[in-house]
């Protein structure tokens, strides 16, 4: 990476580089599995230092996005364990716990609330898959 004035230069890997050339040139190395979520530069391109190039997640770092009626609201305190069922796939239902609840309901007649909810995915289970959160 060259960088002058504050802007670097991102390297540029040729379409068809030659061992010697692929060595060490635009190679990051990540200690676990990741799921890259935004790009937000290509090679060859300029960036400002200390600009995000990409935002990526852990590939099993998980978190279940559900929505809960008002009045379902005093079920759902943090910490709370709930049972995730995937219904798409055979599975055993997994275990989470509520991690957030959202301060501000959709406004609806009957408000929603979003919950976040922390769990170990399954090995079959990817980003954006549908499931079915049960509270005790």
């Amino acid at each position: 990476m060259r960088c002058g004035r504050g802007i670097c230069c991102l390297p540029c890997v040729p379409e068809m580089p030659v061992p010697a050339d692929r060595e060490g040139i635009g190679i990051v190395r990540a200690s676990q599995d990741l799921v890259i979520a935004l790009l937000h530069a290509s090679p060859g391109a300029w960036a400002q230092q200390k600009q995000p190039l990409a935002h990526a997640w852990g590939a099993r770092d998980m978190q279940l996005t559900a929505q809960i009626e008002e009045g379902d609201l005093h079920r759902a305190p943090l910490g709370q364990a709930v049972s995730i069922q995937f219904e798409e796939l055979d599975l055993e239902p997994a275990a989470g716990v509520i991690a957030a609840v959202s301060a501000i309901g959709n406004g609806l007649a009957t408000a929603r609330y979003e919950l976040r909810v922390d769990f170990e995915p399954p090995e079959a289970v990817r980003f954006g898959m549908h499931a079915t959160l049960r509270l005790p």
